[in-house]
């Protein structure tokens, strides 16, 4: 497969996904800030972050031309694992 998205963390606390669409512009933003002013609540990441990507199924029950149909949707969903 390839690469089309990109998390990375900072020593700032910050957490960033870049978009690499391919044949668009790419794109970024911040997807967190964890880090907080006052000594103890500074966090700093130093290790990449685990990516878990996941679909989630969601099935619904549509009553169409005079049928019940079940339709079923999947969901992708990224869990984004960083330790300080």
């Amino acid at each position: 497969g390839y690469i089309d998205r990109v998390y990375a963390a900072d020593t700032g606390g910050n957490v960033w996904r870049v978009d690499m669409p391919e044949g668009k512009s790419w794109t970024h933003f911040k997807l967190a800030e964890l880090s907080a002013s006052g000594i103890a609540n500074r966090r700093r990441f130093l290790n990449q972050p685990m990516i878990a990507r996941t679909l989630f199924s969601r099935v619904s029950s549509v009553f169409y031309n005079g049928e019940m149909h079940q339709v079923r949707e999947d969901i992708p969903f990224d869990a984004v694992l960083i330790g300080s």
